[in-house]
């Protein structure tokens, strides 16, 4: 069946985006400020060290209530895994556990397994594709000795989930999760007597006892009303920050790397802007001909915090534009809230870009 992160950084209502670091490295301030707090982080088994890095950057930054918020969930977190420890003892040792791999469904559909049981069974209601891979939206009911045990529905592609989903399992347990996103607990809490509603809640504090069972029925209509309350949770999580980009100028350097005029006759470069922040959103500014300063203001891109740009700064000749520099940028909030940012890259001396919030 698909696992769940031992603990899960759920929705407070200040929402974070980080981006992936090498080293986890603490300011001499902040280890005098936050002790107890840095060493919760450092030990965290739900972090990795791209995750404590991001949480320390951000550590003088946070207001009070964010910084308990925190220390809360780590410290219920190491709580649990404690618990854990001392009342699954005869369980087989880390290490031990079946790896994961690949399983067939009873309909014969190839589903990826990131944690094998033995005894497993399980059932898929989509499409099989070519290569007799589980693909597009569907169902899957995992089975141990006969038993559903857990759910899953959400988008596969080649056996493996793709898309956002919700699983739930025959205890009640519900989260909502995406392949390569913050993962957030489901709790189905009865509002009125004929309503309920669903919130994002700490691990520890998740006790969804609205939603059981163990029939295939019965599971299939809990997904169903798990895929409802995610909607609401989703109006939990803050949006994200975001401005539209727009290119104010680019300077770039009278020569190339090698010390040769841009083009012939000691010809200035024709000047244009390229920036893409995903599959189908690209800003290209115009052409500024024989120039290494250009000014556009014209042009805009919708970016998002969390965003990755990639910019290129082209001297556009005849045949072939040559690369006047590349550049990429991961967006944050603090970024589209300074309103313009200049950045300098390779034979580019400025590159000045506006953000309108």
């Amino acid at each position: 069946m698909w696992s769940k992160p031992s603990a899960l950084f759920v929705v407070l209502l200040s929402a974070f985006t980080h981006s992936a670091i090498a080293d986890v490295t603490v300011p001499q301030e902040t280890q005098q400020k936050f002790p107890g707090l840095i060493q919760l982080i450092r030990s965290s088994e739900s972090m990795d060290d791209n995750d404590r890095q991001y949480w320390i950057n951000n550590l003088p930054i946070m207001t009070g209530a964010q910084v308990t918020n925190l220390r809360q969930i780590l410290e219920n977190e190491k709580q649990q895994l404690d618990a854990i420890g001392s009342r699954y003892s005869s369980l087989p040792a880390r290490g031990t556990q079946r790896k994961p791999s690949w399983i067939t469904s009873i309909e014969g559909a190839k589903l990826w397994n990131d944690a094998p049981q033995a005894n497993e069974t399980c059932t898929w209601s989509g499409k099989i594709d070519g290569n007799g891979f589980a693909t597009g939206a569907g169902l899957v009911v995992w089975y141990v000795n006969g038993k559903a045990v857990q759910a899953h529905q959400g988008y596969l592609s080649a056996g493996r989930a793709a898309r956002p989903g919700i699983t739930l399992s025959a205890d009640g347990k519900a989260f909502v999760s995406s392949p390569t996103a913050t993962q957030y607990d489901l709790q189905v809490v009865p509002r009125t007597p004929s309503r309920k509603v669903a919130r994002a809640v700490p691990p520890s504090r998740s006790q969804s006892g609205t939603v059981r069972g163990q029939s295939p029925a019965r599971i299939r209509e809990a997904v169903k009303e798990g895929i409802e309350l995610a909607s609401e949770v989703r109006k939990a999580i803050p949006p994200k920050v975001s401005a539209d980009l727009i290119v104010r100028s680019v300077s770039v350097l009278s020569t190339k790397s090698n010390g040769k005029p841009w083009d012939s006759g000691d010809g200035k470069p024709d000047l244009k802007v390229e920036i893409n922040a995903g599959r189908f959103s690209t800003l290209t500014t115009s052409v500024s001909s024989n120039a290494t300063y250009a000014s556009f203001n014209k042009e805009k891109l919708r970016v998002s915090e969390g965003d990755v740009l990639s910019i290129t700064v082209y001297d556009q000749d005849a045949f072939s534009d040559d690369v006047v520099g590349k550049y990429r940028k991961t967006i944050t909030a603090d970024t589209l809230r300074q309103g313009t940012a200049t950045w300098s890259f390779d034979r580019v001396s400025s590159l000045v870009v506006k953000f309108e919030l």
